[in-house]
């Protein structure tokens, strides 16, 4: 119970350090590609869906609502796209997970789903609002497809982590 609590504590700090190295590794994908492709590291919603397994939903919700904050803060200067996106997808999340096991199967399309739903809400919301002009086939292509690609890359790498995650829990 002692663990519990002390990560629950950490876990807020250790989920903002996540968006911060999900934000340069998708920088330094940007560059690498010479801006031909927006490729976007999801870490910190794996790390979001994970604990949502460990915790109780009114926490991880509050937690989503603060992340969201300053991820929308720091990188959109306006209020409202990850604010709204994060808690949502945590919800949608638990739903999930109280009819379906945890597995790295179910993880994995989990996984696919919550980007490919956080990344085209995103969007959605940035063209109703005229922050970018959309393309919604420029953006498949050139975002949410390397996107997915490279996140299913990750997971593979780590599922074998995440499994033994899985099995402490049970």
């Amino acid at each position: 119970m002692k663990e519990n609590i002390v990560i629950k504590i950490w876990l807020p700090f250790l989920l903002l350090m996540v968006t911060l190295l999900d934000s340069q590794l998708s920088n330094i994908l940007r560059i690498a590609f010479e801006n031909q492709y927006v490729i976007l590291s999801h870490f910190m919603l794996l790390g979001l869906i994970l604990a949502s397994l460990f915790f109780n939903q009114r926490y991880m919700t509050i937690l989503s609502i603060i992340l969201g904050l300053i991820i929308d803060n720091y990188y959109y200067g306006i209020l409202g796209i990850w604010t709204v996106s994060l808690p949502i997808t945590v919800s949608i999340a638990y739903w999930i997970f109280k009819y379906i096991k945890p597995s790295i199967p179910s993880l994995f399309l989990s996984l696919v789903i919550f980007i490919t739903l956080l990344d085209s809400s995103a969007y959605f919301i940035q063209v109703v609002f005229g922050l970018i002009e959309g393309n919604f086939i420029n953006f498949i292509a050139r975002e949410l497809g390397p996107t997915l690609i490279m996140n299913i890359f990750f997971f593979v790498i780590l599922a074998y982590p995440i499994n033994k995650l899985l099995n402490r829990k049970r």
